[in-house]
């Protein structure tokens, strides 16, 4: 299939409309802007054995024989949310300068005058915060620390590691002799939460009661509800997200398809796509794990909480496969 001739094609019959744009060219043009800014820098797909952005959507396109659901999945993945490694340094920026900044505020009731820029940076630099992510985001690679000129701390572990191999004593020890006040984790992505609420629970035993804050960047509402019901259990934790993905912009069994013809016809192509997929335990087949239904796309991976039809391989060309950890 020739993409280009497709869409002019498709454009070229006046019986055939798009659900939301304008025609099927306007729709490419879009995503040419974005392959040529942002897609390219899909971590699993980077290496120069595979595909380009265009040959896996005309692969995934490829997936279904009847042009009409070919139309739907074309315009549809104007609607796969793509973060880049930019939009993730903003966000790194906006956390430190936002819930983190004010959770130091209330934690060491610090008075907004004249001096509070250097009694903040005394919190926040100086070794007395200890920043980790939860699960395998490298935040001293990824430049958190850097970006927010963070220095003086070595050690700057994931607490998915912790948690599954640290030493408990050694852990404590190394708080100790840091000397610090507070521990900030962070998360790119959380899904339905599932993953993140075993983690934090085991690096409760580990960081006692210091005063603790979660910022996931972005997080899905479902898991938002289940890891906030999880933490109200502990007086010295506090989550703020920066962004939370509302049900309104997840596709799952809780949205009003009434109105929305082409998210109807999605379902329509992921419910035919999933009879034959034998997902992993946990991960629902029309609507990904914890059945969450999101449509993000992370410049690292694709989570197993967005719907699998963009990013499953088995016996499917994937849009934008995953890199899964097993």
């Amino acid at each position: 299939m020739d993409l280009i001739d497709k869409i002019n094609e498709w454009d070229s019959d006046l019986s055939v409309r798009p659900f939301d744009s304008e025609d099927f060219n306007s729709i490419y043009e879009i995503l040419d802007y974005k392959e040529k800014n942002f897609f390219k820098q899909f971590s699993p797909t980077s290496g120069h054995s595979y595909p380009t952005f265009w040959d896996r959507l005309e692969s995934w396109l490829g997936n279904v024989s009847d042009d009409c659901n070919r139309r739907a999945l074309f315009e549809f993945t104007l609607n796969v949310h793509f973060i880049t490694e930019e939009d993730i340094r903003h966000l790194f920026l906006s956390a430190f300068s936002g819930p983190i900044k004010r959770w130091i505020i209330d934690l060491h009731d610090i008075v907004l005058d004249q001096h509070v820029d250097e009694k903040l940076n005394i919190q926040l630099h100086n070794s007395n915060t200890w920043y980790c992510s939860v699960t395998d985001m490298a935040i001293g690679i990824s430049e958190f620390y850097k970006v927010n000129r963070i220095e003086g701390i070595g050690i700057r572990p994931d607490c998915n590691t912790l948690a599954t191999l640290g030493d408990k004593k050694a852990i404590q020890t190394y708080i100790s002799k840091k000397g610090f006040n507070q521990i900030v984790l962070l998360e790119d992505f959380v899904g339905s939460g599932s993953q993140v609420v075993p983690i934090l629970k085991e690096c409760s035993t580990y960081f006692g009661n210091m005063p603790i804050l979660f910022v996931p960047l972005i997080i899905c509402s479902n898991g938002l509800k289940e890891i906030s019901e999880e933490l109200a259990c502990h007086n010295n934790w506090r989550i703020e997200p920066l962004i939370e993905i509302g049900e309104d912009d997840l596709l799952n069994l809780n949205t009003d398809l009434s109105d929305k013809p082409l998210e109807r016809e999605i379902v329509k192509i992921a419910e035919d796509f999933s009879r034959s997929k034998n997902m992993p335990v946990g991960v629902d087949p029309v609507y990904g794990f914890g059945k969450t239904g999101a449509l993000i796309v992370l410049n690292s991976n694709t989570p197993n909480n967005t719907m699998p039809f963009i990013w499953w391989t088995d016996n499917w060309n994937a849009l934008f496969p995953r890199s899964s950890r097993t």
